[in-house]
């Protein structure tokens, strides 16, 4: 290695660079590149900016890849998937609890609807014409009669049914006073029906009357009941005869009695009136001696209008009952 005065400058070369010098073969500085076309001549602009041709030169002077690898999407911790699918069942079965509570509660107000009764007043104010007569006139008939003034109960007396008048008009259901009052008070119509008593000995016919308010049912029934004791008492119902009966020979110049009184229903306005007399049509007038009472002649009809009042007073109820339990 020559050394002295007849050494070469610069040789050997020193072992470290001097200062402000690259090492060897590293790339020139920015700002410092040698005329030329790349990947050394204007590669980088001054600065040290990303060159045109920096995709040609290896990271850190190039610009980074343009692909760049996927991802995986990150993954949720496992307690935590496990806590939302858990709230998610809790809100789904309480949304179906709901549910089925809704429809519990539609189900039973179609229940409680189907089993609702509505009272229908208009029915019942025009029972005489909307009942079946077969209804309003059953078959049998029971009264508790007293026993020789006894307040015991006795026996029950079935009145038969012998047939059902087809004439509805008042005019052709009523006579004397008794028709003229029932008009006055806005008689509706008239539906009547013959009984016999337990013995065959008596006859009935019995009428009701459809009214349009309460007090015209207070007034013609008080008027009716009236009758029960009047020496010459208004007869009221017209006879209703069926032939091939004890009824046959059943007129209205052979009634002996009558009597009457409202029906007093919260849903209806009538009055029953019913008129007696003998099967073999005996007139209470007529008694022959020495049966004949000496006494007024309201001795002698009493039986007639006791009867009478107590088969009006069965009715009333029967038909009072009747409409309170099928308007409940």
């Amino acid at each position: 290695m020559p050394q002295g005065p007849h050494a070469q400058p610069g040789y050997p070369p020193p072992r470290h660079p001097p200062a402000g010098h690259p090492p060897p073969g590293s790339p020139p500085a920015a700002g410092h590149l040698p005329p030329g076309p790349p990947p050394y001549g204007h590669g980088l602009p001054p600065g040290g900016g990303p060159a045109p041709y920096g995709s040609l030169l290896p990271p850190p002077y190039g610009a980074p890849p343009s692909w760049v690898p996927p991802q995986a999407p990150p993954v949720p911790p496992p307690g935590r998937a496990r806590t939302g699918r858990r709230v998610a069942g809790v809100l789904l079965a309480v949304f179906g609890v709901l549910l089925l509570l809704a429809g519990g509660g539609i189900a039973l107000h179609g229940v409680k609807n189907s089993r609702q009764e509505i009272r229908n007043d208009a029915y019942w104010a025009g029972l005489w014409r909307n009942v079946p007569a077969e209804e309003i006139f059953p078959d049998l008939i029971s009264m508790k009669q007293a026993v020789h003034g006894d307040r015991r109960d006795a026996a029950n007396a079935q009145w038969v049914r012998l047939g059902i008048a087809p004439q509805t008009s008042c005019a052709a259901g009523l006579t004397g006073r008794t028709a003229e009052r029932a008009e006055a008070a806005g008689c509706q119509g008239v539906v009547r029906a013959t009984y016999a008593d337990p013995s065959g000995d008596m006859i009935a016919t019995v009428a009701v009357i459809g009214l349009p308010d309460g007090r015209a049912e207070s007034e013609l029934g008080g008027y009716l009941g009236e009758q029960e004791r009047e020496d010459r008492p208004d007869l009221a119902v017209r006879s209703h005869p069926v032939p091939g009966t004890a009824a046959a020979r059943w007129r209205d110049d052979r009634r002996n009695a009558a009597s009457g009184t409202g029906v007093y229903s919260t849903y209806i306005h009538h009055v029953v009136a019913v008129t007696t007399g003998a099967a073999d049509g005996r007139l209470a007038t007529r008694i022959p001696a020495p049966w004949r009472s000496e006494r007024r002649l309201s001795a002698e009809r009493r039986p007639w209008a006791g009867a009478a009042g107590d088969l009006a007073q069965m009715f009333a109820t029967y038909l009072g009952g009747l409409a309170d339990k099928e308007a409940r």
